[in-house]
């Protein structure tokens, strides 16, 4: 590619996740140690389990809305649904129980496993 062309996508890259709320980085180290889980597989299984179909998830490819609250910098984040502290076990219990723990939530409960459930904490704990 051309050094042109290159800077050119560079900039329109940055500008596209500074609008979008997609800065950031990606720690999967980070998000591994906090949980204990794999954030490459809760990357997937954001994915199997449909996530981005109400959430804009940095990093998940395919069509995103924002139905519910977009989820980048969730590792800096201090409450789970303004009503827990965000950590990893609230994180977890809350993705595989919101409408026992929130009734009337829009979050829905999707059917998520345990082991689901710390893999994508994982991811989302690796959103800096």
């Amino acid at each position: 590619m051309r050094p042109v062309v290159s800077s050119w996508l560079a900039a329109v890259s940055l500008i596209a996740g500074s609008l979008c709320g997609c800065s950031g980085r990606i720690d999967f180290a980070q998000g591994q140690k906090m949980t204990g889980g794999d954030p490459e597989a809760g990357k997937q299984a954001i994915v199997l389990h449909d996530c981005h179909s109400c959430h804009v998830i940095p990093g998940i490819e395919g069509e995103q809305h924002v139905q519910g609250p977009a989820l980048d910098h969730w590792a800096s984040r201090k409450s789970i649904a303004k009503q827990w502290p965000n950590t990893p076990a609230d994180l977890e219990n809350w993705i595989r129980h919101s409408e026992q723990l929130l009734p009337g939530t829009t979050m829905k409960m999707m059917s998520v496993n345990e082991k689901d459930a710390r893999d994508i904490a994982a991811y989302l704990y690796s959103l800096n």
